[in-house]
């Protein structure tokens, strides 16, 4: 019973927004940043840490001012992602664009498929709806399955309402089967903190021993899919911009933990160059290594 309250209220929300004009949005987004960041406070304290830990050479000021701009994103993704639940085919693809989608042509040409890997940097729920627009081939999302199965077959839906296919960790295997007959582009992000420390892959990343996923470097080396880095920046407030970027097109050739330093390094660099975008009220560093 609880589950189809919650996925009522779900429904609604998201319906609300759909009147809701942009310009109203970032008015909302703004209240939710005074919200966010003076009364609650969200996980400020996190933030901090994760701010302090990654980058000791910046002054506090510098770190407050990031502090800041990382409440800003955090507020406008998230009403930008109930909105863009909403958002037609025209609208979304007007709003989210990938500038060279053609790069993956030649991987396609050779009968190879290709993994799509990016950060939770930006808006990612928006390229989730809209990366299926951009791309002939196949799309199909590795994504973490939620507690309200619910609430999750709805938001699934909504987010593939543009052939978008996605596979919980039960289809994984299934899915990856998929190439043996045709090219596919599989999208699987790596930045969030493993569940299994004895299977992750341990890296220095922004100042830290950083438990890492192993699953795109496995994943690539495994089955010889070439992975190319999605990098999201916004260009003004309810725009983006994506620029693919070869990481790497013979994975068969390194280990999977050296994909994973590749992969590491480009979030790092990425991250290094615009930090508030990143989402830094993750709890990136809980675990630590055994000695």
């Amino acid at each position: 019973m609880q589950h189809k309250v919650t996925l009522l209220f779900t429904k609604v929300g998201i319906q609300l927004f759909r009147w809701i004009p942009f310009f109203v949005l970032y008015l909302l987004a703004d209240f939710l940043y005074f919200i966010f960041s003076k009364v609650l406070k969200y996980r400020k304290t996190v933030i901090w840490n994760n701010l302090k830990n990654s980058f000791p050479q910046k002054k506090e000021s510098e770190l407050q001012k990031i502090l800041r701009k990382n409440y800003q994103n955090l507020v406008d993704i998230t009403v930008e992602s109930v909105k863009g639940l909403t958002l037609s085919e025209s609208e979304i693809k007007e709003r989210y664009k990938i500038l060279n989608p053609e790069i993956l042509e030649d991987a396609f040409r050779q009968k190879q498929s290709v993994i799509l890997t990016g950060a939770h940097y930006g808006n990612w729920e928006w390229g989730v709806r809209s990366w299926s627009l951009w791309f002939k081939h196949t799309v199909i999302g590795i994504y973490k399955p939620l507690a309200n199965k619910t609430v999750e077959s709805y938001l699934n839906k909504c987010r593939s309402d543009f052939g978008m296919q996605l596979a919980g960790p039960k289809e994984t295997r299934k899915a990856l089967q998929r190439a043996d007959n045709e090219p596919c582009m599989y999208v699987l992000m790596g930045d969030q903190t493993p569940h299994n420390l004895n299977t992750c892959h341990w890296l220095d990343f922004l100042n830290q021993d950083t438990p890492w996923l192993q699953g795109v470097g496995e994943i690539a080396h495994q089955n010889n899919f070439a992975i190319y880095y999605l990098d999201t920046q916004r260009i003004r407030r309810g725009f983006y911009e994506s620029v693919l970027i070869p990481l790497v097109l013979s994975p068969m050739q390194i280990t999977p933990i050296e994909i994973s330093i590749c992969y590491a390094q480009q979030v790092e660099k990425i991250i290094n160059a615009k930090p508030e975008n990143w989402l830094w009220s993750h709890k990136r560093w809980k675990h630590k290594r055994e000695k």
